[in-house]
């Protein structure tokens, strides 16, 4: 679906990106973990076709994104920026409308097969209630579920939904949200993965997050991949301490069998507790 090879970018003598490659399946979803500096956002603007890479190659399908107009990767693929800064005072409407610009033509305005299209990703995010409110009044968690919403309204055809897999490239979803939107956010993938077949590719350093909804892991480090696998392969307590030169521990949480990451801190505090 989506397959980045051998990738090398960097910005006159300051390397970022060095041989990556990554590749995506229909409906799978793909987290790329790394601290601050790693490459991750440039890695996702690569995918997205924002930046050309200096050397190496992206594919969407079987084609060169080189080879496509910007339109034609728009209708196939979006991305979901760590923060979306939009100047005008647009309704929650407009917004998730926005979605729809590479299918229209030049002097074309959205019509009511749209304008239902927005309203279906409106409701798909939960955010249906907001559309005449404006954009700039709504809470980070908010904003976060309707520009999701418009990036459906982006990805979805003007006709009959067909059987292929659109990607929806995510950068930091949760930087700047609060445990309660964390977890709608969650639930929110968890559903479009299952109903819609979107390919997702995650970039984040919250590795609870990536457990709860990644089925395989990109390990980015200094702008090299340094392992890549399934989610349970990846997530040990070595790879982890590798990564972020952190002392994170991998546990399992026993009620419910799943993984968990965990900082030296927060086990200090449980054993503090239960000497108590």
């Amino acid at each position: 679906m989506l397959r980045a090879s051998n990738i090398f970018f960097g910005y006159d003598t300051i390397s970022i990106l060095r041989d990556v490659t990554l590749s995506a399946s229909p409906g799978q979803r793909i987290g790329i973990l790394g601290p601050n500096g790693a490459g991750k956002t440039t890695l996702l603007r690569v995918l997205a076709g924002l930046v050309t890479p200096n050397r190496g190659t992206v594919q969407l399908g079987t084609t060169d994104l080189r080879n496509l107009k910007r339109g034609s990767i728009a209708k196939q693929l979006a991305m979901v920026p760590q923060e979306t800064s939009i100047e005008f005072d647009y309704s929650v409407l407009e917004v998730a409308l926005m979605g729809r610009h590479p299918h229209l033509g030049a002097l074309a305005i959205e019509g009511p097969d749209d304008i239902n299209l927005a309203i279906s990703a409106l409701k798909l995010t939960r955010t249906n209630h907001l559309s005449n409110r404006s954009f700039s009044t709504l809470s980070g968690g908010e904003k976060q579920r309707v520009i999701i919403a418009s990036a459906l309204t982006q990805l979805v055809a003007q006709t009959v939904p067909t059987n292929k897999s659109s990607v929806l490239l995510l950068d930091e979803p949760t930087a700047s949200l609060d445990l309660s939107s964390q977890v709608e956010l969650l639930t929110l993938l968890r559903t479009l993965q299952v109903q819609s077949n979107h390919t997702l590719i995650i970039s984040t350093h919250d590795l609870n997050f990536a457990i709860g909804i990644c089925d395989y892991l990109v390990l980015l480090r200094e702008g090299t991949v340094m392992a890549s696998g399934s989610t349970h392969s990846m997530l040990t307590t070595a790879n982890m301490r590798n990564l972020y030169n952190a002392d994170i521990e991998i546990v399992r949480h026993q009620p419910t069998e799943r993984l968990v990451a965990l900082l030296a801190d927060h086990r200090i505090s449980r054993s503090n507790d239960q000497e108590r």
